[in-house]
């Protein structure tokens, strides 16, 4: 029986512990229809009912002519976006909460996520709708994706964060533009929470915040962007949903959220602020410390209980949550400071996922470390069994090379998928369930597999 990503959603909404997140894993505003056929708004049937496998057309896009070279890629939760040069936007996986873009509903059917119904997909890319002109996309670890265009003006599509009136956040089945966004030069989203850094180097965060991840020195929700405490020089800023971190002009980087794995890193156990995490009471900074030792960073990335930064001798440094091996340095012992990535020398970008990290070195190649539960390191190979509470899990403590990579430009870390770009498409790897590595009908993608219908 093909296995549901429901466990590994709900892993990660429980994880950002947002009451928005929480609601999110109840039922879809917009609940599916048991009858995908063609009785439902004239559209053609695009699968078999009831989350059988499906029988229908995955329809790509329509050819591309003129600046099709693929410039930039993100990932969401369980879906993946492509930017081109020309400004066109692409995506692919999953649809449950309209993370695709392109208008419509109807898609393939694939297993449920959180419903008893099967929830919409699509494995070849197709056009987002509402914006032609993009120059930056970023989706992290959430089920939105944000566009901004050559106006300087975000657009998103997806999940809208978090509900701004009763129920479950509004669903954007195309490129909306966000006004919340208006100022931000660059953008940080995550699963319940975003955080923008504006023109003039501070950052503004809106959503979720009951474990201080917005930053503003208190725990309460905002619908409406709040200044992030004392907090200037900033050049990049990302999310977990439940801790973020900032890079400073200076090489330095503040973390601020919840601290129960050490996601700080700044050394201490404990802050001036204490949050809960449903009844339990957590570890937090509800406003931004600074990480230890680094002091040279020139890029940073978020996981689900860690950070790593690339330092510009090209090394790469983790800390924080270390249960699957996140921070590659040989142990499966958490860290509150920042420890050193081990065999990983010459990187020039790092990405993590959900609970595992990758990094783009010389020549293109790229190398993984991290939980394996869903092949998403890549190298089709069994490593150590790493154990969380009652379930044990493939997992690698050291960087492992991926085969077949070499010439990537980009990395793309979905929860449990991994992407590389190249100019002339993208491979991806890892689970496969909601679509998201780009292949069609089956669950795990072993090894990078070039996705159809780019660039």
């Amino acid at each position: 029986m093909r296995r549901s990503v429901s466990l590994r959603s709900l892993t990660l909404c429980l994880a950002a512990s947002l009451t928005f997140a929480l609601g999110a894993c109840g039922d879809d505003d917009v609940t599916p229809s048991a009858d995908l056929g063609a009785t439902d708004a004239g559209l053609p049937d695009l699968g078999t009912d009831l989350g059988a496998r499906d029988l229908g057309t995955d329809a790509g896009p329509v050819a591309c002519t003129v600046g099709c070279n693929l410039v930039q890629i993100t990932a969401g939760v369980t879906h993946t976006c492509v930017r081109r040069e020309n400004g066109e936007v692409l995506c692919w996986g999953d649809n449950y909460y309209r993370e695709l873009g392109d208008n419509n509903g109807r898609h393939l059917s694939c297993p449920p996520i959180f419903d008893a119904l099967p929830t919409d997909c699509q494995a070849r890319p197709v056009v987002v709708a509402g914006i032609t002109d993009a120059t930056d996309i970023q989706a992290h670890l959430g089920p939105t994706t944000c566009g901004r265009n050559a106006a300087g003006a975000w657009k998103c599509w997806g999940s809208e964060f978090i509900a701004t009136g009763s129920g479950q956040p509004a669903q954007l089945n195309l490129a909306t533009a966000f006004p919340r966004l208006d100022g931000v030069a660059s953008l940080g989203p995550s699963w319940g929470a975003a955080c923008g850094v504006t023109a003039t180097g501070t950052v503004t965060c809106f959503g979720g915040n009951q474990l201080g991840q917005l930053g503003d020195g208190t725990t309460t929700e905002r619908h409406n962007p709040v200044e992030v405490t004392g907090l200037t020089g900033v050049v990049e800023v990302h999310g977990s949903g439940s801790h973020t971190c900032a890079r400073l002009t200076s090489g330095s980087i503040q973390c601020w959220g919840t601290n129960e794995s050490g996601q700080l890193g700044d050394g201490s156990p404990t802050h001036s602020a204490s949050c809960r995490r449903g009844s339990t009471v957590v570890d937090c900074a509800t406003a931004p410390v600074t990480v230890s030792t680094i002091d040279d960073a020139t890029a940073l990335t978020v996981g689900g209980q860690s950070s790593c930064a690339l330092r510009a001798d090209g090394t790469v440094w983790c800390w924080g949550g270390n249960a699957f091996g996140q921070l590659g340095n040989g142990t499966l012992t958490d860290s509150n400071v920042p420890v050193q990535v081990a065999g990983v020398t010459g990187a020039t970008a790092v990405d993590a996922g959900g609970e595992h990290t990758c990094a783009l070195v010389a020549g293109g190649a790229v190398k993984c470390w991290g939980l394996n539960f869903d092949a998403q390191l890549g190298d089709n190979a069994a490593h150590e069994l790493c154990t969380s509470g009652a379930a044990s899990h493939d997992c690698s403590k050291n960087a492992v090379d991926v085969p077949g990579v070499t010439g990537a430009i980009a990395l793309g870390m979905g929860s449990s998928h991994s992407c590389v770009l190249f100019a002339d498409g993208v491979s991806c790897w890892g689970d496969d369930t909601a679509y998201q590595a780009g292949v069609r009908d089956t669950e795990r993608v072993l090894t990078p597999t070039r996705v159809v219908g780019l660039p």
